[in-house]
């Protein structure tokens, strides 16, 4: 990772953090509609009319056949929530995908702008001689490490100018 360029880094990072983040807000909600759909919909409630089942069934023995129809509904529901909440979770990884490789060009973006006053330091810096010790980088912007960086480096520039001429 130590050869990796800072920009690189930051886009990993932030491509990291994003991963994680939608993999947790896909697990919670894989949770959260599991338990919504049990709590909606459940099971056959076992204090369904038994003349309402009897108009289906033709068996001899109904006492039987209405726990068996029973039981078979309640199959056929849990089978219907298991393919609903295996939809869900299929489209939440897909979409996983797409947003984590999206989250990793804008984190790329990001990244480059945020170094973007960094490379003008670096341009400065590389163009400086003893003929344009003068020349100063002035940041603007807020504040902040990269702001207080280049001002370190043109209050250096102050004393390398004022010594050039001290030598002159």
């Amino acid at each position: 990772m130590e050869r990796l360029s800072v920009r690189t880094r930051l886009t990993l990072v932030y491509g990291s953090v994003f991963l994680v983040s939608i993999a947790a807000l896909v697990g919670v909600s894989y949770m959260l509609t599991a338990r919504a759909i049990d709590q909606r919909v459940g099971t056959l409630p076992t204090n369904v009319r038994t003349d309402t089942l009897e108009r289906f069934l033709t068996a001899p023995d109904r006492a039987t056949a209405i726990t068996e129809a029973r039981q078979e509904l309640n199959r056929q529901l849990e089978q219907q929530k298991q393919e609903v909440l295996t939809q869900l979770l299929q489209t939440s990884l897909v979409m996983l995908v797409v947003f984590a490789a999206l989250s990793v060009l804008i984190g790329y973006f990001v990244a480059g702008r945020m170094l973007r006053p960094l490379h003008r330091v670096t341009a400065t810096a590389r163009r400086l001689s003893q003929s344009n010790l003068h020349e100063r980088i002035a940041l603007d912007g807020p504040q902040d490490e990269i702001k207080d960086l280049a001002d370190t480096f043109d209050r250096m520039l102050d004393r390398l100018g004022r010594a050039f001429d001290a030598q002159r």
